[in-house]
């Protein structure tokens, strides 16, 4: 089943913040291409709002065209609020950083596990390890800029450079994975 198809997904920051750094273009192929199905948590709506007033100002873009559609999904179970803060707390032993970091994966993945929808994330201890822990489904941005392409959502070349802003992955990267796609299956 492609990204396109999940009924829901949620996202974290990363994949928005890749779309913005390879342009307008590449935002408006995003809305128009997942639509209403992605959705996002308060923590991840609240660092995407820090982010386009420090680094990335073309996320503003995002809001502009009101996407994602639904609003943020606040979380008001206090268990669930401790537990996100414990996780995180823990992390920050191991890997000092901004207070904020890490709780939009954390957040994310846990509301996924319990909604039962995949998740849209980049951040390699989130993606890798914690998603799989919980056994919540997790597709990239690399996953999601090949798809593109191969919907003709995006441009080969304008799929690359969101694929390139992910984990620095070189064309041949993308190519052949854009290849083993498009090769009918026997």
């Amino acid at each position: 089943m492609s990204i396109a198809d999940q009924s829901m997904l949620l996202a974290d920051t990363g994949p928005f913040c890749r779309f913005a750094e390879a342009g307008d273009d590449a935002i408006d192929a995003l809305v128009s291409y997942l639509g209403d199905s992605i959705r996002i948590t308060q923590d991840v709506s609240i660092e995407l709002q820090r982010l386009a007033k420090t680094q990335f100002p073309r996320l503003n873009r995002f809001i502009w065209k009101k996407f994602p559609v639904e609003d943020p999904i606040t979380i008001t179970d206090k268990r669930l609020l401790d537990q996100i803060e414990n996780i995180v707390q823990g992390r920050r032993r191991h890997n000092p950083g901004h207070f904020m970091e890490d709780r939009g994966e954390v957040a994310t993945i846990l509301i996924a596990k319990a909604l039962g929808c995949p998740v849209l994330i980049d951040d390699r201890w989130g993606k890798e390890r914690f998603a799989i822990k919980k056994g919540v489904l997790t597709f990239s941005t690399e996953d999601l800029a090949v798809e593109m392409a191969v919907a003709g959502a995006l441009s080969e070349d304008d799929a690359f450079e969101v694929f390139r802003r992910v984990y620095n992955s070189p064309r041949l990267t993308f190519d052949t994975r854009l290849a083993a796609i498009r090769q009918p299956q026997s």
